[in-house]
This record gives C-alpha cells, sequence and structure tokens, in this order.
C-alpha cells in the first residue's frame, strides 16, 4: 500500500489503479519504475495492476509499462480502409491519365 507520509493515510488498490489511469489519461503512457517510486510500492505490485487494469480491458500492456487501450480494428474496418485506398488511387490515376 502506497500511503502519504505526512498523514500516514494508505492507499487502497483501487485508489492506486484510479490514479494509474489517471496519469496515463494525462502523460499518455505509464512506466513500472516511475509508477513504483511514485506510488512507493514495488515494481511487482504496479505490474500485478496494469494486469488487472489490462484484464479489464482499460490499458494496453507493454513491457515495462502501459499504453491507454485502443479497440482494434475489425476486419470489416480494415477492409473498408484498404477498399477505400484502392478506390481513391484509382481515380487519382485515372485522372492523371486523362489530362494526357
Amino acid at each position: 500500500m502506497h500511503y502519504d507520509p505526512r498523514l500516514a493515510i494508505p492507499v487502497l488498490n483501487e485508489e492506486r489503479r484510479r490514479a494509474i489511469l489517471d496519469l496515463l489519461t494525462h502523460r499518455g503512457r505509464v512506466l513500472v519504475t516511475e509508477l513504483s517510486r511514485q506510488f512507493e510500492t514495488s515494481q511487482v505490485t504496479i505490474r500485478k495492476d496494469l494486469e488487472i487494469l489490462h484484464a479489464q480491458g482499460l490499458v494496453h500492456r507493454t513491457h515495462g509499462g502501459a499504453l491507454p487501450w485502443r479497440e482494434p480494428q475489425s476486419k470489416i474496418q480494415r477492409c473498408t480502409k484498404r477498399k477505400n485506398s484502392i478506390v481513391r488511387k484509382n481515380y487519382a490515376s485515372r485522372k492523371v491519365q486523362s489530362r494526357k
């Protein structure tokens, strides 16, 4: 548990995880070593917190830290983007050919 030495109030696990999510939102990434120092707890504890947040779909776990969760693109979204790209290229090449 993390505590404020001035107040000697322990921070609950859930409070620490919420604070990690807030930091992630503001910084765009978090590192295990930095979180460990900030919350004055072990790196093992921080890793467990990040794993729990990852399992809940709230963060994307990386080596040494975490990034904000991004929804994976569906196959339909990927195919639609690819199709639109092909259509744009074909349109552009037809425009160039019609100018000749």
